[in-house]
């Protein structure tokens, strides 16, 4: 069975250089341990382990758990018209 190591949230990280500043980003990753024994970093879609076992719903299942502002709507469901909009006379 397929075990979770390790879940590692992405961000960004400052590093100090001569001149000034500069952020990295560091994507959100998983590290898992497969059948075979072999561990398998997970960023993104990659889900093939070395053996051939493919991982792809485990780590979809990963990245779906990650919900973020970008998965809910912005907008509503109708567009607003003249009078109801945030510049409105009315």
């Amino acid at each position: 069975m397929t075990e979770l190591i390790e879940k590692d949230h992405g961000g960004y990280e400052v590093r100090k250089l001569p001149d000034g500043e500069v952020c990295v980003w560091y994507p959100d990753h998983f590290v898992l341990e497969c059948e075979c024994g072999g561990l398998l970093l997970c960023v993104d879609s990659a889900s093939l382990c070395r053996c051939g076992a493919d991982h792809s719903n485990l780590v979809r299942s990963l990245f779906d758990d990650q919900i973020g502002a970008w998965s809910y709507p912005w907008y509503q469901e109708r567009p607003l018209l003249p009078e109801e909009g945030p510049f409105s006379l009315g």
